[in-house]
């Protein structure tokens, strides 16, 4: 800036002034603001101060920093709101020069408030693990990720993914690879956000494995794993029997939640001839009442069988 008198004669030009400029850019993945702006020029900049105002409100200091720091980043930002920037340089006897003002709207994926796996089990027809989740279809959500683990504790392995279907929910996931008549499996289900982070990780749920023993005395004994876990807990175990010769399951007895455990005396099945001493069951869950998100399911273990040798009785006496 320079003055010139009514003679036209220029007096010595000021010093030169610079503006800042602020530049502000959302990173919606990572929920944070990224910011750098110009040095201002025209006086000693003692500071930078980042002044910020959210959704038209009163305006407050976030951060302040020495005359060589150019850059600040803003997190933990709540979703949908409006964030206005601008910087504020001070000098040593009072100056003051701001910046430009940004404003950035803070459109971040929505996450998932709740996923449940609402029910894992074995089916005896199609031969295969099935599983059900029910998820938050207002989040942002990508894919989901399905893993699989031989402990309730892991380590768990991706076994697959599958995209979302509108209006599809609860979603299942058929698992045709797993040994369900050797062991257990537990299973969870990770919500992938649309930035591709893990948005949401389901509790896990298992498979039912039932082993059959064939002891003295006519009798199979029953055991299988306890099902985990359902919001109406297990209230109870149907077990179910059938023959090589018949193969209609029918009910033969129910124990409670807590009962892992069942005894088949076959004394009066094999006297009534049913069946020719090979005999084959599988066990059901069912959910009690209490679900919070309205479901009521079953779970089915594998099936497994066991052979009890026929008892003869030869008389050794003969009345005519």
């Amino acid at each position: 800036v320079a003055v010139l008198d009514s003679c036209g004669n220029r007096s010595p030009i000021s010093n030169e002034h610079t503006t800042m400029h602020l530049q502000a850019d959302l990173d919606a993945c990572i929920q944070e603001v990224n910011m750098d702006w110009t040095d201002y020029f025209g006086f000693t900049v003692d500071s930078y101060s980042v002044i910020l105002s959210v959704d038209g409100g009163p305006e407050t200091t976030l951060a302040t920093y020495g005359p060589s720091v150019n850059d600040h980043t803003h997190d933990n930002l709540v979703p949908f709101s409006t964030y206005c920037y601008y910087i504020l340089a001070e000098g040593p006897n009072g100056e003051v020069s701001r910046s430009n003002q940004v404003c950035i709207f803070a459109n971040l994926p929505t996450a998932p408030q709740f996923q449940y796996t609402n029910f894992v089990t074995v089916d005896l027809l199609q031969e295969y693990v099935l599983l059900s989740t029910y998820y938050d279809d207002m989040a942002d959500i990508g894919y989901f990720s399905i893993e699989r683990s031989n402990f309730p504790a892991g380590p768990y392995s991706q076994i697959g993914t599958t995209q979302l279907t509108p209006g599809v929910n609860p979603f299942q996931y058929v698992d045709n690879q797993a040994n369900y008549n050797q062991q257990p499996y537990w299973y969870r289900v990770i919500a992938i956000d649309t930035c591709g982070q893990e948005a949401f990780v389901a509790d896990s749920s298992n498979t039912i494995h039932l082993t059959v023993s064939a002891l003295a005395g006519l009798i199979n004994e029953l055991n299988w794993n306890e099902y985990n876990y359902w919001l109406g807990e297990v209230d109870s175990y149907d077990i179910y029997r059938y023959t090589t010769q018949n193969n209609n399951p029918v009910l033969i007895g129910s124990v409670d939640g807590n009962t892992t455990t069942y005894s088949d005396d076959l004394n009066v099945s094999m006297a009534e001839g049913d069946g020719i001493g090979t005999y084959c069951y599988f066990v059901t869950a069912n959910e009690g009442p209490g679900n919070t998100y309205g479901f009521q399911e079953t779970s089915t273990s594998n099936s497994d069988c066991a052979t009890q040798t026929p008892r003869l009785f030869m008389p050794n006496a003969f009345t005519p």
